[in-house]
């Protein structure tokens, strides 16, 4: 099995070296006390963070909101923001049926929006095309952050509420795709051209920063890719994210405090060659994956990762394998198999064991891949180092 890793290139000049590392250890400043953003509704203005305060109504944007376009179709819905605590009935978004909805940010929270430029939002796909949101799908887009995260895994998520009053944010539900994962925009996708019109809301709201921005703007590959509103992305042990048993190539972006790694297994679930093995006799078969510390024996006192498959759909079998040996079939709570690259042979064959990376092997010949995965170590001793500094109060 051939595993390949390539590192982000964050572009940033010797001035701002230092300011790129703070990047990934400063949080997104979200303040939400009474006095800031919504305090201030009921003198008919809001402010946050200092920003210029703005109308709380918007009576020529709320009459075209609500009207038909000449053309007959729905106009583009505008929001004000994506703070929870300040939203208003006007930022309520019916999106259930529709493949696709254009929305667009309120030009009084930024006079340089593009009216001609709403941002596209859709559901997911399946076939290559697009499957409509579901039935009810009604609610609030908001901003979600989990201090302590590095700053870039902050994402949009949708609050489905079903009654445009913001009272009943609390009680509502995330939105979910059908495999069960949250449906959300991660901001590595928001600092994309594609979505002008949610970038003026975060930076409205002082929610990121343009540099930010730019950062998260500028992580991509040697190749130039980006990740994907399906690309996983994890941060940290044990976060699940889906793939298909067929798939070719598994590819999972790692974020860290101080970078970011993109990490490829090719043909994970067999190791046949690619070029004489046929197809694997399974299509459509959806799985949950996550990386895992490894408690095995042979790992013991070693900082080791094993990919556990989690959940999988059923089997759909779609042919014969003919003479090649395959693979044994993945299991649901089992651990991802692969060819040992040593040890003795049975029949010219070498045995199946359990996928693993120890990241601090020197033997090891994937380096790319140990780096990327050594990330996930060094986010849970960073993460420890943060707890403890937030519960340790000093006393007087």
């Amino acid at each position: 099995m051939h595993r390949n890793v390539f590192k982000t290139r964050i572009h940033a000049d010797s001035n701002q070296s230092s300011r790129a590392s703070r990047l990934f250890r400063t949080t997104p400043v979200v303040c939400l006390p009474s006095t800031s953003a919504c305090a201030f509704r009921h003198l008919g203005t809001r402010k946050h963070g200092g920003a210029a305060s703005i109308p709380d109504s918007e009576p020529q944007e709320a009459s075209a909101a609500t009207s038909k376009s000449r053309g007959g179709r729905k106009p583009a819905p505008i929001i004000s923001t994506l703070i929870p605590e300040c939203l208003s009935p006007s930022d309520f978004i019916p999106l259930d049926g529709r493949t696709a909805v254009f929305l667009r940010a309120s030009t009084l929270r930024s006079p340089t929006i593009s009216k001609k430029d709403p941002t596209s939002l859709s559901y997911t796909n399946s076939s290559r095309r697009r499957v409509p949101f579901p039935a009810g799908t009604k609610g609030f887009l908001y901003w979600h952050y989990t201090p302590g995260n590095p700053a870039l895994t902050g994402h949009i998520r949708f609050r489905i509420t079903g009654s445009p009053n913001p009272a009943q944010f609390a009680q509502g539900e995330d939105l979910r795709l059908p495999d069960g994962h949250l449906w959300h925009i991660p901001l590595l996708r928001i600092a994309s051209t594609q979505y002008k019109s949610l970038q003026t809301l975060l930076l409205a709201d002082n929610i990121v920063t343009e540099y930010m921005l730019r950062e998260a703007e500028n992580i991509h590959d040697t190749s130039g890719s980006r990740p994907t509103t399906k690309s996983p992305v994890i941060w940290r042990f044990n976060q699940t994210f889906p793939t298909l048993i067929e798939t070719r190539v598994l590819s999972v972006w790692v974020l860290g405090y101080s970078q970011c790694l993109r990490f490829k297994l090719l043909y994970p679930f067999r190791t046949l060659n690619p070029r004489t093995a046929p197809v694997l006799a399974c299509k459509g078969c959806a799985c949950l994956l996550r990386f895992e510390r490894s408690d095995l024996p042979e790992h013991r006192g070693t900082r080791t990762v094993v990919l556990r498959i989690v959940k999988i759909s059923e089997l759909i079998k779609t042919g014969e394998l003919g003479l090649h040996v395959q693979s044994p079939q993945p299991k649901e709570g089992g651990l991802l198999m692969t060819r040992a690259t040593h040890g003795i042979s049975f029949f010219g064959e070498r045995p199946w064991i359990p996928w693993s990376i120890n990241v601090d092997d020197p033997k090891v010949q994937a380096k790319r891949t140990q780096e990327a995965l050594k990330l996930l170590f060094d986010n849970e001793e960073h993460a420890k180092t943060v707890h403890k500094q937030n519960t340790s109060t000093p006393s007087y």
